[in-house]
């Protein structure tokens, strides 16, 4: 039978190697967590908690919901206990854009875009308002490999998240403290320290997202060969731009027509 403190102690290792190789977290800072209640926010509260108690870090954390209207969020009282249960605070913004863009098919009607720019940009707001410039968002290692898929099928490009971003020209940071776990980990580690309560609501475009296409692919390829997740995750370290073709990017028109 697994045990949920020697379960916890392999993730947190992940966590510590993240935020020491990526430099992602320092003592005093006060950082934004992006707190959608699901599944993945709740575990990076959960495990950044351990993190900061397991460690002795000093930093502080403020977990904040967007409340766009396209996925509901289900009992905010008990989110709110569970997230001062482990000193963090909570905060709800309102979004009053992403439904209306949605809704009314505003160009670039695409809803995962939407949804995520929008989000990203009021916890900015709400981050600069504080005076807080980390942000910090529940991405994990499947993520970063489905983006890397997602954005060379559908935005012509080899590019995927990456654990910590600048925006702004470094006036805010994106970070992503989970970035080594699997979401099959996060499964397996939410049953074991019985965190069963789901926040968030479905949202409506889930089924039809490119991401869940992507998703259910890769799945697929895992299952004929469990070696492909392996190696997916190691390519991320491993760039060759000199067998890619950018420097014949200005001839693209030409070459492609």
């Amino acid at each position: 039978m697994l045990s949920l403190t020697k379960y916890r102690q392999k993730l947190l290792n992940r966590v510590e190697k993240a935020v020491k190789y990526f430099d992602l977290i320092n003592d005093g800072e006060t950082i934004i967590l992006g707190i959608s209640g699901g599944k993945d926010s709740l575990f990076m509260a959960d495990i950044l908690y351990h993190f900061r108690r397991k460690y002795n870090k000093k930093f502080r954390m403020i977990g904040v919901h967007v409340a766009n209207g396209i996925k509901p969020l289900y009992e905010k009282d008990k989110l709110e206990a569970f997230l001062s249960q482990r000193d963090i605070e909570f905060l709800m913004v309102e979004d009053l854009n992403t439904k209306k863009i949605i809704e009314n098919r505003l160009k670039p009607f695409k809803p995962c875009y939407v949804c995520s720019k929008e989000r990203r940009k009021h916890l900015i707001y709400t981050a600069k308002d504080r005076g807080i410039n980390k942000i910090a968002l529940a991405h994990t290692i499947d993520d970063a490999v489905e983006t890397l898929f997602l954005n060379i099928l559908y935005a012509r490009e080899i590019s995927t998240m990456v654990p910590k971003q600048s925006l702004f020209r470094d006036d805010f940071f994106v970070i992503r403290p989970i970035i080594l776990i699997e979401e099959d980990e996060i499964e397996t580690y939410m049953k074991l320290a019985g965190i069963t309560k789901i926040h968030e609501g479905v949202c409506p475009y889930a089924d039809t997202s490119r991401r869940t296409t992507v998703r259910n692919i890769l799945r697929e390829l895992y299952k004929k060969d469990p070696q492909v997740r392996k190696n997916l995750k190691h390519s991320l370290f491993e760039c060759k731009p000199e067998y890619l073709w950018k420097k014949y990017r200005e001839f693209r028109k030409d070459i492609l027509g």
